[in-house]
């Protein structure tokens, strides 16, 4: 209302009124004055800046100094080229949030040096020829994502570079340094302020505007699944609105000839993160007042509802995405194992959840739902990990959330081997648990890459998955040899000590221990090495703005775009 206000006044104050010549200058005066003001006061407070206009946005920006990515001589325009191809080959199928049409080196550049920044850093972590660049690349993204926050402009590129930013920061030592979070929460309310989900009442009528619709759309329906992802990994509360865009995604979204090929599978999975966002709303463990509340008979028929909802999700997700399903393509094999271990996942959500309740009641002896639906559904998770998403290869480019889905599922699986549930599971079972614990972590860090250093979200969870079998195999014997020292009390009391199981004892010292010591994390209190001076960039003999205009026609745009 305000805004609608402050708007009509403004074109009101533009139109000439009969008054006298100089009763005009003094209003012309007032005028002037007024748009000088800051905050509200201001007469063009509310309007569009030069921000929203792209070509205008992409004049000012050349008129500017270039991102220190290129000034520092870190990266020749041969190497830009080259990133941008290694990040839509491997990271944009994983989290599609550009359009490769609208988003060349060029226009991302022109739009915004933040994102344009991103996108070199994230792809530098897999540049082979020139691995030494990613510490200093993460270092300069880093210094431009706090510019940006201070003095940018807002707009839905400053989103998707936040977004890619929660999403491939090298991990952090501690939980108190991981800006994760941080990260994520400015790109959600970006995307909140901007209202990239709310479709324009004019209809463009060429390619380049529809394009640019289906990007912000794309833009806020990503922050959604993100946000999901990590609310329910983190046990976070939610932050991106249900606005009528996530209500209605499959006639708003998908309706354009110009979709990506990814649209399908990210309407599917908003709709699955609906059904996980109202059973989060009724049964989060978290919530302890509305838990406690929950009685049995509430506990099986809430479960019942939302499993019915699952199933049925799944049957029209089949439907959905058959063409993917039936696709050979690895983007399209990737994304229906990324749909189909998130489906899991979320039910595995649902029944540990159920499990927490009824062993808080201490009803466990008579469940017969929810510890049964943790083996399975966690056995689906890394079933579908192993046999659908590690084929595909983009296993090495996956950013922390698509990890999460396995090692939960994997701690799940590793809590029902305790001793309270002894009585639910037999030897047999508890080994092929065990087996199908080794086979993810022997598939996940199968791949020994030199290029690949230890700070990567592979390696990270490879170790911890390595630590959470080690530690519980160990007791796992442990316990054993308790019962068994139990069972024949007339032996004679020794010092012995608890033998290791045979996969313990074939594997060596130093592979049991994670190496910490040579993980090179990256936090705001150790400074990068800088670059070797004879890599610099001949181009530094230009000054800024030239460098700026050689740079840009190097890197040719599509016709239509620049019309």
């Amino acid at each position: 209302m305000v805004a609608k206000a402050a708007l009509e006044t403004r074109s009101r104050s533009r139109v000439p009124s009969p008054a006298t010549s100089v009763q005009g200058r003094t209003d012309s005066e007032g005028e002037d004055v007024a748009a000088a003001e800051a905050g509200i006061g201001n007469l063009s407070y509310f309007e569009p800046g030069p921000s929203s206009n792209l070509d205008l946005r992409r004049l000012i920006i050349e008129r500017q100094a270039a991102p220190d990515i290129l000034l520092s001589g870190l990266v020749t325009n041969e190497d830009v080229s080259k990133l941008f191809q290694i990040y839509y080959k491997w990271i944009n199928p994983v989290i599609p949030i550009l359009d490769e049409n609208i988003h060349t080196p060029a226009s991302v550049l022109g739009r915004c040096p933040f994102l344009f920044t991103v996108v070199l850093a994230v792809a530098s972590r897999y540049y082979e020829e020139k691995p030494y660049i990613h510490t200093l690349a993460i270092h300069i993204a880093k210094t431009a994502a706090a510019n940006a926050f201070l003095d940018g402009w807002k707009t839905v590129e400053m989103c998707q570079a936040y977004t890619l930013m929660a999403s491939y920061m090298p991990p952090a030592r501690r939980w108190d340094e991981d800006r994760t979070w941080f990260y994520s929460g400015i790109a959600f309310r970006l995307a909140i302020d901007l209202d990239l989900g709310r479709p324009p009442v004019v209809k463009p009528t060429d390619e380049r505007g529809e394009r640019e619709v289906l990007n912000r759309l794309r833009t806020y329906i990503i922050c959604y699944i993100v946000d999901r992802s990590f609310g329910i990994n983190l046990g976070k509360p939610f932050m991106v609105p249900e606005v009528e865009l996530i209500r209605n995604v499959n006639t708003m979204f998908l309706s354009s000839k110009y979709q990506h090929k990814g649209d399908a599978y990210m309407a599917s999975l908003v709709e699955l993160y609906r059904i996980m966002t109202r059973f989060a709303d009724i049964a989060n463990p978290a919530t302890e007042a509305r838990a406690d509340s929950l009685n049995e008979a509430d506990l099986i028929a809430t479960h019942k509802v939302f499993a019915e909802e699952l199933a049925a999700w799944e049957t029209a997700a089949a439907t959905h995405c058959a063409a993917d399903e039936a696709s050979k393509d690895t983007d399209d094999r990737l994304r229906m194992g990324l749909l189909h271990s998130v489906y899991q996942y979320c039910r595995l959500v649902t029944f540990s959840a159920g499990l927490h309740q009824v062993m808080k009641v201490n009803k466990l002896k008579e469940d017969k739902i929810f510890f049964a639906g943790c083996l399975h559904a966690g056995s689906a998770v890394i079933n579908c990990v192993i046999e659908r998403i590690l084929p595909t290869g983009f296993i090495r480019y996956s950013p922390d959330h698509v990890f999460a889905l396995s090692t939960f599922a994997t701690a799940v699986l590793m809590k029902c081997l305790r001793p309270e549930f002894a009585h639910k599971l037999g030897p047999v079972q508890e080994d092929r648990i065990i087996d199908l614990v080794k086979r993810l972590l022997k598939c996940v860090d199968m791949d020994q890459n030199d290029t690949d250093d230890q700070s990567t979200p592979r390696r990270c969870y490879a170790k911890f998955l390595q630590q959470l079998l080690t530690s519980r195999m160990m007791e796992r014997e442990s316990e054993r040899a308790a019962s068994d020292s139990i069972q024949f009390p007339e032996a004679p009391v020794q010092v012995a000590i608890t033998p290791c199981p045979p996969a313990v004892q074939d594997t060596k010292l130093e592979e049991m221990i994670p190496h910490t010591h040579d993980m090179p994390f990256l936090t705001s209190w150790e400074p990068p090495t800088l670059p070797d001076p004879s890599n610099t960039n001949p181009l530094l003999a230009f000054n800024e703005t030239e460098y700026m205009q050689n740079f840009m026609a190097s890197f040719p745009d599509q016709p239509w775009f620049m019309q």
